[in-house]
């Protein structure tokens, strides 16, 4: 069973990619495949901060209504 990529994982792989690549790889099929593996992290991390992104904004959003509507109460 996989264990499920966590978001900090995800970034210490891609700095990880990165310094590899800086080394000056000669093998061009390595390359391609870090280049292929970096794009799909940062795909999977941009989502990640996407949806925490979401999270907070409906919280707040939350947050707001439930002080906007004490407010409307203590009238």
């Amino acid at each position: 069973m996989r264990k499920k990529l966590k978001f900090e994982e995800a970034l210490d792989r891609i700095e990880e990619i990165i310094a590899d690549m800086e080394t000056g790889i000669d093998d061009l099929d390595r390359i391609v495949g870090l280049f292929e593996e970096g794009s799909h992290l940062i795909s999977f991390c941009q989502k990640k901060i996407d949806d925490a992104e979401t999270r907070i904004f409906q919280a707040s959003q939350k947050k707001d209504l439930s002080r906007g509507t004490k407010k409307q109460n203590d009238l």
